[in-house]
């Protein structure tokens, strides 16, 4: 396989359902999705992947958001990959005030997907 070639989305979450399903986006979508429930993962497989977006479930359970913003907010490579953080509440995702690109209240539907991602400019909807 020609990773080159590939538009890829970095994923991170702990629920196995929500990964499946941001899965089936992705694919329907054209895009391949890398996955971890690591928060030390990310800014590694940022710099390496070079996703078009990463997203992140706020409510992954001892996920510093703060510490992961600033990592990828920081590092020169990651700083110019979009962010979309998702939880299953929107008092959550009022709480925190985060700069980020796009945020999506859970669950998420395919429209919400592509919408998010058509604002960010790396999908085009039809």
């Amino acid at each position: 396989m020609d990773t080159q070639r590939l538009s890829y989305l970095l994923l991170l979450e702990d629920e196995p359902q929500f990964k499946y399903l941001i899965q089936r986006y992705a694919v329907r979508s054209g895009l391949e999705l890398l996955n971890t429930s690591k928060d030390s993962e990310i800014l590694p497989l940022a710099m390496q992947w070079q996703p078009k977006a990463v997203i992140v479930d706020i409510d992954t359970p001892g996920l510093d958001i703060a510490k992961v913003l600033g990592e990828l907010r920081s590092d020169t490579i990651a700083r110019q990959i979009p962010i979309i953080v998702c939880s299953s509440s929107e008092v959550t995702l009022n709480r925190w005030g985060l700069e980020v690109d796009g945020s999506w209240l859970k669950p998420v539907l395919y429209d919400d997907f592509t919408n998010t991602l058509a604002d960010i400019g790396i999908y085009t909807t039809t």
